[in-house]
Order: structure tokens, then C-alpha cells, then sequence
């Protein structure tokens, strides 16, 4: 009986031996994979689903009353540049609106309004003081075209206008060695 019994324990520290064997293998050839992920800057994600929606319906509120579409785009694009800018600074946009007749391309890059610097006293202490800011617009109006190519960023983005009123637009940012772009 007493055989038996040590016959059994021998064999269940073989097993218990084999598994851990096993584990320690099976631990040391598994390949561990994860990935690293950058925060994507919210707000400026949710300025493009802010402009696509509010853009749309300046369109559908200039077609439905046949008001000055035109006008109303460029009001609408005025008050837009500005709550951007107190939103998510650095931002670059390109619009293009109209129709397959005619349209209006305008990107709007930020540039600074100058600086000064102030010496007080012998030149021991210097300030310097820089302006804000502001949107610059580069307009070019197109005629008869089905496809607009645009630069931006050093890449060329293609859009083909349909008939009817349209309304395209890219955002984009440079912002920790990062480029986000985003658009309809």
C-alpha cells in the first residue's frame, strides 16, 4: 500500500513538473504586441463635424428662400473663422463653394500681426511683445470647372463639384509633430 501511494505522489510531481515546464515555455516564446496611441485632438475633430452640419444648412436656408447663397456663405465663414479661433487656435481651412458654373475657393492660414521689442535702460532687459493672430484669406474664383484641385499641406486634394450649390471644406493642424486632416 505504502508502494502504491509513493508510486502515485511520484507521478503527480511529474506532472506538476511537466506543466510548469510547459508555462515557462510557452511564457518566454510569446511575442507581446501593443501599440502606442497619440490623443487625438478632440476639438478640432469636433469643429469639422461643426462646420459640415452648419454649412449645410446656410445652403439649404439660401436655396429654400433663393437668397444670395454667396453672401450668406461668406457671413457664415466670417462668424465661423472667428469662434474657430477662440476654439482650437493654429487651424488652416479651405473652402470652396458654389456650383459647376462657378465657384470660390478660399483657404485661410493664421499669420502673425508683427512684434515689438522694448529695451529698458542699458539693454540689461528686453520684452518682446507679438500681436495676435489672424486669419489671411487667398481667394481665387473658378469657372466652369468638374474638378478643383487643392494644396494643402504640400498634398494636392481633388474635388469634383456636382450641379447644384456646393460646399467643401478641409481643416487642418500641425500639433506635436502630427498633421490632422479632416474634411467632407
Amino acid at each position: 500500500m505504502k508502494k502504491r501511494l509513493i508510486k502515485a505522489k511520484t507521478g503527480q510531481f511529474y506532472l506538476i513538473a511537466a506543466i510548469i515546464i510547459v508555462t515557462v515555455i510557452i511564457g518566454l516564446s510569446t511575442v507581446t504586441n501593443y501599440v502606442l496611441t497619440k490623443n487625438q485632438p478632440l476639438k478640432f475633430y469636433d469643429l469639422s463635424s461643426e462646420v459640415g452640419e452648419e454649412s449645410s444648412r446656410v445652403v439649404d436656408h439660401g436655396i429654400y428662400n433663393a437668397a444670395d447663397i454667396q453672401g450668406k456663405i461668406e457671413t457664415f465663414l466670417s462668424d465661423f473663422l472667428q469662434y474657430s479661433e477662440e476654439k482650437e487656435k493654429d487651424t488652416e481651412f479651405v473652402f470652396i463653394y458654389g456650383n459647376d458654373v462657378e465657384a470660390t475657393a478660399t483657404t485661410y492660414t493664421t499669420q502673425g500681426t508683427g512684434g515689438v521689442t522694448v529695451t529698458i535702460g542699458s539693454g540689461e532687459t528686453n520684452f518682446t511683445l507679438y500681436g495676435e493672430e489672424k486669419y489671411v484669406p487667398a481667394t481665387q474664383e473658378i469657372q466652369n470647372a468638374e474638378e478643383i484641385g487643392v494644396y494643402l499641406l504640400g498634398k494636392r486634394y481633388n474635388f469634383k463639384l456636382k450641379e447644384g450649390e456646393n460646399f467643401l471644406f478641409i481643416i487642418s493642424k500641425k500639433k506635436g509633430g502630427e498633421t490632422y486632416v479632416t474634411g467632407n
